[in-house]
């Protein structure tokens, strides 16, 4: 009974991330951005958050660096934006406890946040598919009963609504860092 329950999960969790998929493609509009300051935006989702990850294995922190760096986004896609980030820090965490950081920085005219983890990375030759629909890495590094391969597809295209993009390198020795770029707005940047 409880690996039905499982694949009912894994199903529903599937079909509920092809309709917000489908839902970001045609109607950005039901998703209206508002003006987010994001340090203290990390700030309050790593309070709201470091409970629930460190029951995953997974130990959360962040460093903001800046302040009032504001940028324009939803802010329930970048809830699920550094969400499917984490889940992925927790499922492919390399020892019991994982290590996962949130860094908030900027320049003249981005802000960036930059989500760092300890697991094993991806091989160099996948980095850039990792973003595209249901890919995911080698079966070695893969465990088929978890995930769609859809997580980071959704990150690409909820940072694309945001007027931003996403980077993925690999980190030495190992790990894996997610540089979410965005477009800086206030007074001198609207």
């Amino acid at each position: 009974m409880g690996i039905i329950l499982k694949r009912a999960n894994d199903l529903d969790s599937m079909l509920e991330e092809l309709f917000l998929i489908t839902t970001l493609n045609y109607k950005k509009e039901s998703r209206p951005s508002e003006k987010i300051e994001l340090g203290k935006y990390v700030q309050g989702f790593v309070e709201d958050h470091i409970e629930h990850y460190k029951s995953r294995g997974l130990e959360l922190s962040q460093r903001v660096t800046v302040k009032d760096a504001t940028i324009m986004a939803n802010p329930q896609l970048l809830q699920r934006v550094l969400q499917n980030i984490l889940n992925n820090s927790a499922k492919y965490k390399m020892a019991d406890i994982g290590h996962s950081v949130i860094d908030v920085t900027e320049d003249e005219s981005h802000v960036y946040c930059v989500v760092s983890d300890d697991g094993p990375g991806v091989p160099p030759e996948s980095l850039d598919r990792l973003m595209r629909p249901f890919y995911r890495v080698d079966s070695s590094r893969t465990n088929p009963q978890e995930g769609s391969g859809l997580g980071l597809s959704i990150i690409r295209r909820i940072m694309e609504i945001f007027e931003g993009r996403v980077v993925i390198e690999n980190i030495r020795p190992h790990g894996l860092r997610i540089i979410l770029e965005f477009p800086k707005k206030g007074e001198n940047h609207e």
